[in-house]
C-alpha cells in the first residue's frame, strides 16, 4: 500500500502556534526601590511586609508600613519603596480573570468588596493604596499560604496548579474575613501607634521602655496599651517580642552568629529565655531552625 501523504508543519505554522499560557499567580520578593522605577503591572498585587519598616509610594499617595502589614496594589499602578531601611516583603501578583475569581462565593461578601473592589480609572480619581495590619496569627497564616504558593509553582509537582490556586483562594478568604471584622481606630491614634511601631522595628535590639513609647505617642500608658492593642491585635510587649523573634529568625537563616550572639543582638538579655520564647513561637529550638534552613 502506498504510504500516506503526511504534511510536515512549515516554519510559518510553527511560528503561529500560541505561546504557553502564563500561570496566573506569581510570588516575588521585591518592589521597585527609591531611585528605580517599575512599569505599571497589568495584574493587581498583594504585598506582605515580613519584617522591618518603610514607606510605600503609589502616585500621589503613600503609606508607612511595617512587619505584619498587608497592602494591595491595583492593576496598572506603579509602586515604589521609600526609606526602606530593613524592609523585607513578599509580593503576590495574580490575574483575577484567569483564576475565575468572579465565581468564588467570597467575592460577594462585604469584606472582599471593600478590600478587592477594582480601583477607579486613574484619569478620574486616581489609584487607591489599600492597606491594614493583620492580627499576628492571621498574618502568620497568610505568610505560610504565600510560601506554599511559591513552592508549588517552583516545584511543579503533579497537580501543582490546582494546589497553588487553592492556597491563593484560602489567602483571599482570610484577608476578606479579617478586613470585614477588624476594629477601626482613629487616624490620629493610628499615626501615633505607627511611630511607636517604627521605633520597635528600628531599635529592636535596644532596651525599649513602654513608658517612653507612651510619652512619645502623647498618651498615658494605659491609653497607649489600649490603642496599640486595637491597632495591631496585640499588646506592645508582645508585639516587640514578635519583632525581635522575627529578626532573630532572619539572623539564624542568614548568618553564622552563635545563638547567644543572635539573642543579645535582637534585644534578649538571656539566651535561655530567648530559646524558650523562640521554641514557643516557632515550634523548635533556634539551633534546629538554623539546621533546617542552612542545611
Amino acid at each position: 500500500m502506498p504510504a500516506k501523504n503526511r504534511s510536515l508543519p512549515c516554519k510559518a505554522d510553527i511560528g503561529m502556534r500560541p505561546k504557553p499560557r502564563r500561570f496566573p499567580l506569581e510570588v516575588t520578593h521585591a518592589l521597585a526601590t527609591q531611585g528605580s522605577s517599575e512599569a505599571g503591572h497589568e495584574e493587581p498585587r498583594i504585598v506582605l511586609v515580613l519584617s522591618g519598616c518603610g514607606k510605600i509610594l503609589m502616585r500621589d499617595c503613600s503609606a508607612e508600613v511595617s512587619s505584619g502589614f498587608v497592602f494591595l496594589i491595583p492593576a496598572g499602578a506603579e509602586a515604589q519603596v521609600l526609606d526602606s531601611g530593613n524592609l523585607v516583603h513578599r509580593v503576590i501578583a495574580y490575574n483575577p480573570s484567569s483564576l475565575g475569581m468572579r465565581t468564588w462565593q467570597i467575592t460577594r461578601t462585604p469584606g472582599y468588596l471593600s478590600l478587592f473592589s477594582e480601583a477607579p480609572e486613574p484619569q478620574e480619581t486616581g489609584f487607591r493604596l489599600q492597606g491594614f495590619r493583620l492580627a499576628p496569627q492571621s498574618f502568620e497564616r497568610a505568610v505560610a499560604l504565600t510560601g506554599e504558593i511559591g513552592r508549588e509553582i517552583a516545584q511543579e509537582m503533579d497537580g501543582w496548579q490546582d494546589v497553588a490556586k487553592l492556597h491563593f483562594q484560602h489567602l483571599i478568604v482570610l484577608l476578606s474575613r479579617f478586613h470585614n471584622l477588624r476594629v477601626e481606630v482613629s487616624a490620629d491614634s493610628a499615626r501615633r501607634v505607627a511611630r511607636a511601631v517604627q521605633r520597635m522595628e528600628h531599635e529592636f535590639g535596644s532596651d525599649l521602655q513602654m513608658e517612653e513609647l507612651a510619652r512619645e505617642s502623647a498618651m498615658s500608658l494605659r491609653t497607649f496599651f489600649r490603642v496599640f492593642q486595637k491597632a495591631t491585635g496585640q499588646s506592645p510587649n508582645k508585639y516587640l517580642k514578635r519583632v525581635r523573634l522575627n529578626h532573630a529568625a532572619e539572623k539564624l537563616r542568614s548568618t553564622d552568629e552563635t545563638i547567644t550572639e543572635v539573642a543579645f543582638a535582637c534585644g534578649f538579655n538571656n539566651s535561655n529565655f530567648f530559646s524558650r520564647e523562640f521554641n514557643r513561637d516557632y515550634g523548635m529550638s533556634p539551633s534546629t531552625y538554623r539546621r533546617i534552613w542552612q542545611g
